[in-house]
């Protein structure tokens, strides 16, 4: 599966709490995994069309857990506080740690394209591109056979991250869009005009309003 999108960004806040983004996305992302362990739970197998567990080897001990796939992404942190605004691209293969990349720089208004590319369930490509600079940077993985892709759904995301378990105060970036957008597998390829969206919600307040079509999806902070 191959996902990709050209990325434009307007970043209007001039104030917002955050540290560091290297530290704040690993701390956001320990977060995530450990939740999503927590939710984890054993799912035993039954006889088809009846409510009788089904034993593999005809004893009664085996255990079973439920298989949670793993997400290959990358994308642009973009911080902004007193001292101004901060841009970093990444790389990641959920559950492992997101990466930083190296000798790539962004700016205000630049835009950027980025690509990954799941060459199997076990190995894929994560692409940044700065189409206004000209200047690209990739990463390739290989071997991830305990974390296998599932390549069955594809997303666009802004979101905010956690410090010390906690969201950070969200900032007000402005309008973020994703153009040129398609997930291709195979011969098939798919916009986003059907996907589900799902808009950020703090304090029950709704922060971001959210649109997608065929080629686009764009977010506009709204709080």
């Amino acid at each position: 599966m191959k996902l990709f999108a050209i990325l434009s960004s307007t970043v209007l806040a001039s104030v917002a709490l955050a540290s560091p983004l290297t530290l704040e996305r690993r701390a956001r992302n320990a977060a995530r995994l450990q939740a999503r362990v927590a939710q984890r739970h054993s799912n035993l197998p039954f006889k088809a069309g009846t409510n009788e567990i089904l034993h593999l080897n005809e004893t009664t001990h085996e255990e079973y857990s439920s298989n949670w796939s793993a997400i290959l992404q990358t994308g642009v942190d973009f911080c902004i506080d007193s001292s101004g605004t901060t841009f970093d691209a990444w790389y990641e293969w959920f559950p492992d740690y997101s990466h930083d990349f190296s000798g790539i720089s962004i700016s205000a208004g630049d835009k950027v394209k980025v690509t990954v590319d799941a060459s199997s369930k076990t190995a894929g490509t994560a692409i940044v591109e700065n189409l206004t600079t000209g200047k690209t940077v990739s990463h390739t993985f290989t071997g991830q056979d305990d974390n296998a892709l599932c390549e069955t759904n594809a997303e666009w995301i802004m979101e905010d991250f956690s410090s010390f378990l906690s969201l950070v105060p969200f900032a007000n970036f402005g309008t973020v869009t994703f153009t040129d957008i398609s997930a291709t597998s195979g011969d098939s390829s798919v916009g986003a005009s059907n996907a589900t969206i799902i808009d950020i919600q703090q304090n029950n307040k709704t922060l971001t309003s959210s649109s997608a079509s065929d080629t686009e999806v764009t977010i506009k902070y709204i709080g």
